[in-house]
């Protein structure tokens, strides 16, 4: 066991060092964009970058998803270069058709989104954007299956510093305000494309790509496109509503918790990155079953030591990043912060799911949670704005955790211990928000009593899996 978990601490560690670059990029931004722009600024901005976020849905139509399935099917290097070229060029071809319609359409879009004109040319960049920025992601697939994951490191390394150069550039020094956000995100993709291509220029020549084989992937990633858009309603919708009801200052501020909870995903993404291939790779290994149930229980642990920590001390560090116009965003960081450990958690309930090769409870369950989630906003938005919202996703995410297990284990059943995976967090998010309601902000020995809660409870969680860790 202990050989299994050192082997995806290892390369969770790896790409947890890529994930670094990104998420160090998200929170250099947040000092400088909360600092540059206003609530209602920033509220634009997640608007516009989440209007893309659900157009890559239909760019990448599931592509990514299948083609992490059938790279596993056939072990030749020729198949393989079948099923990226063919997910490439389809890719390419949505991407293209999807920046035209943006471009024609984008003071229209604009308008109906933000209620103004003026600002539709940060969509005519978005919709340019849009074909460069779903490229990378295809060199950074092909890494992964490889589990080559210190090239997917220096890969996030470069582009991260390309990034974070662009925005010093644009924003801080020229003064281009959200315009040279836009552009900086152009800039960046466009150098990962051309990476992209030149690592990959073996792999995605257009006499690869196979008909048949597409049609198999589409066949397999077309149901996963409602799946997709409810995952992009559970964790990328609030905005919208939030400017609906209480203006794009409230929806800002929201963006700027849910950022800051984001960074608690480097560790997360780290371990999602690295599960997947780690845990297909040991299905037909006897003790499989085993070893899935161990890896969840340590993750259950170390995630909830970090999202009570969040929790604990969301007022600090949106004190030391961001402007005073966005310190009201404690409680929206620490419910998020619990938000992605349900995020993470997803990954563990699928793969009994991907093991069988079947994805309709996935998207059964996902469309369960997003249905309650936009409910919740309706109820919950008018009442209680950000934080409403941020409780609305995390129901909204448990729901769908729930469902998702009890839909695995009729098909693959794993000993997990739920009633640990259940108290675990629960206790955790006690503690984080009681003591946060308690202590007053910027209260000295509040913060000693903040670190003793947190380190009292990481030695709890050692404890209570010395057994695992020693095998």
């Amino acid at each position: 066991m202990r050989k299994h978990f050192k082997q995806l601490a290892s390369e969770s560690l790896v790409y947890g060092l890529s994930k670094v670059f990104t998420r160090l990029v998200s929170f250099f931004f947040v000092p400088l964009y909360t600092h540059l722009f206003t609530p209602s600024e920033y509220g634009t901005l997640s608007i516009t970058t989440n209007t893309f976020f659900f157009a890559s849905i239909f760019v990448v139509f599931g592509l990514d998803t299948a083609a992490g399935v059938f790279f596993w099917d056939r072990n030749e290097e020729q198949e393989q270069k079948k099923t990226f070229s063919s997910w490439f060029w389809m890719q390419l071809l949505f991407s293209i058709l999807a920046a035209f319609a943006f471009i024609i359409f984008s003071k229209g879009v604009s308008y109906r989104l933000l209620n103004t004109e003026d600002v539709s040319y940060y969509f005519i960049l978005g919709a340019i954007n849009l074909v460069f920025a779903g490229i990378p992601d295809i060199l950074i697939n092909w890494l992964r299956l490889q589990r080559r994951a210190k090239a997917t490191f220096y890969f996030s390394a470069v582009t991260s510093v390309i990034s974070i150069g662009c925005n010093i550039l644009f924003v801080a020094v020229l003064k281009r305000g959200l315009e040279g956000v836009f552009l900086s995100q152009v800039i960046t993709s466009a150098a990962g494309t051309v990476i992209t291509l030149f690592m990959m220029k073996n792999w995605l020549s257009l006499a690869h790509v196979d008909l048949n084989k597409l049609k198999a992937m589409l066949r397999f990633s077309f149901p996963l496109i409602p799946a997709a858009i409810a995952s992009w309603l559970l964790s990328a919708s609030g905005p919208y509503f939030l400017e609906h009801y209480k203006g794009l200052g409230d929806a800002g501020i929201f963006q700027v918790g849910s950022t800051i909870a984001s960074g608690m995903g480097i560790a997360i993404a780290a371990f999602q990155m690295a599960w997947g291939p780690f845990a297909l790779s040991l299905q037909k290994n006897e003790k499989a079953k085993e070893i899935y149930a161990e890896m969840f229980r340590v993750y259950i642990s170390a995630a909830s030591l970090l999202a009570m920590a969040l929790f604990l001390f969301a007022p600090e560090i949106l004190d030391l990043f961001t402007s005073e116009s966005y310190h009201s965003a404690s409680y929206i960081t620490g419910i998020l912060g619990y938000n992605i450990v349900l995020t993470g958690t997803v990954y563990v309930a699928s793969i009994g799911l991907n093991i069988v090769k079947t994805n309709i409870p996935y998207v059964k369950t996902v469309i369960t949670g997003a249905l309650l989630n936009i409910a919740l906003y309706y109820l919950l938005i008018p009442a209680f704005s950000s934080e409403g919202a941020a409780i609305a996703i995390l129901a909204g995410q448990t729901v769908r955790c729930i469902f998702l297990f009890s839909a695995a284990q009729k098909r693959y059943p794993i000993p997990y211990n739920f009633r640990y995976a259940i108290i675990v967090p629960a206790v955790s998010f006690f503690a984080g928000i009681t003591t946060l309601y308690f202590l007053p902000r910027n209260f000295i020995p509040g913060l000693v009593i903040k670190i003793v809660i947190t380190l009292c409870f990481g030695g709890i969680m050692l404890f209570l899996n010395k057994r695992i860790l020693k095998k």
